[in-house]
């Protein structure tokens, strides 16, 4: 036996990779990093059901073609900064899993960096696009969706291109780009664009709050009328009644949580029933969701609680100022708050504090699998690492 092919899942993607017969449990781990793009994180791999040390070789722990050999991610703390730029009137910010970084302002268009390089000399082209309200990056990263009041505008990044500017006829309430679409709301319709810039379909309802899952297969999208619609592409999948009007909506594996003013729901995808039906967090600010661990963290004032797929508080942890954003890898074992004296980077196991970034925070964002934290104030954006 000289080589096989098995699949390597981390994240709960997989891979089919080729190794060979002496391929150890190290040389996995450093094909891992390099194709996930994994720098400075522990890596665990199991082999039925137990993990193994770097210098045992597979072939001799059984591992047979066409097996999955799964990767876990050990602890992992973005902290140390990379790189850090003066931008003013910033508005909002994204990354992409190209690890590219967008950065919306007021009146200086849409801003393009690379996260290993922040000097204003590097930067590439702007989009000359003003007031942007909301950035979002397509999941392979290769489109970016800007969000102002009048219109949604899809580019390319590289280089900088605009494809498609909806008509700017009526505000624009709401948008997400998933995998091959984009959704934009007005009030009374919501407007499927494919990523060539056609129309593909006019939905006959509107939308307060647009949301894709992690990896863009399905768009919720929350009306004005309280109700709640899942579509795939032009079809829609699931209709149901929302909780009232929707501030922010995240995915769960089989849910999808709702906050509004004053309720948050998760709405169970599977069994098309509300399945959390009391109330614990009346009031909240902010919602967001990991993925890999089924679990959503909602903020409050200075706290930060997270729950289960059932909204079951797991754990609490408190930090020193009011949380003015969030952020949450979809992958990751951790979750960033930031407010107006620090950034808080915490354990999403256990809400225990890892690192603290004495740096206030207007905004904040990761990657996927949180690879990269960027934050922003007003006036500047960072880059940890």
């Amino acid at each position: 036996l000289l080589a096989m092919e098995v699949y390597v899942e981390s994240g709960g993607e997989q891979r089919l990779v080729e190794i060979g017969e002496k391929s150890t449990v190290g040389d996995v781990k450093a094909m891992v990093k390099e194709m996930f793009c994994y720098r400075d994180v522990e890596l665990e791999v199991e082999v039925e059901g137990k993990e193994r040390s770097d210098g045992e070789v597979l072939s001799t722990l059984g591992v047979q073609e066409g097996e999955v050999v799964r990767v876990k991610l050990g602890r992992y703390i973005p902290k140390r900064l990379m790189g850090w730029v003066p931008v003013e009137g910033v508005r909002c910010i994204a990354v992409s899993e190209t690890l590219m970084v967008g950065v919306g302002t007021g009146n200086d268009g849409v801003q393009l960096y690379d996260c290993s390089d922040l000097t204003p000399s590097r930067m590439t082209p702007d989009l000359a696009i003003s007031g942007a309200s909301s950035l979002k990056f397509s999941p392979c990263g290769t489109l970016l969706m800007v969000v102002t009041d009048s219109a949604v505008h899809l580019a390319t990044t590289d280089p900088p291109s605009i494809v498609y500017s909806s008509p700017g006829t009526s505000r624009v309430t709401a948008a997400a780009v998933s995998a091959g679409y984009v959704y934009h709301c007005t009030k009374d319709t919501t407007t499927a664009v494919d990523y060539e810039g056609r129309v593909i379909k006019v939905f006959p309802f509107g939308g307060c709050c647009a949301e894709a899952s992690p990896e863009g297969g399905c768009t919720a999208v929350a009306t004005f009328g309280k109700k709640v619609y899942v579509v795939q592409g032009e079809e829609t999948v699931i209709c149901f009644e929302s909780v009232g009007l929707v501030k922010m909506m995240c995915f769960l594996k089989e849910g999808l949580v709702l906050l509004s003013a004053d309720a948050i729901k998760v709405f169970s995808l599977r069994h098309n029933i509300v399945v959390q039906k009391l109330n614990p967090y009346p009031y909240s600010s902010l919602v967001a969701s990991s993925y890999l661990h089924d679990a959503v963290v909602i903020t409050k004032g200075r706290s930060a609680y997270v729950a289960d797929h059932i909204l079951d508080t797991q754990l609490t942890a408190t930090t020193n100022s009011i949380i003015r954003c969030l952020a949450v890898p979809s992958y990751g074992d951790f979750f960033v708050t930031g407010g107006q004296s620090a950034t808080y980077i915490h354990d999403l196991r256990t809400g225990c504090e890892l690192s603290s970034i004495d740096s206030e925070a207007a905004f904040a964002t990761t990657t996927l699998f949180g690879n990269f934290i960027v934050t922003a104030t007003r006036h500047s954006v960072s880059v940890w690492f």
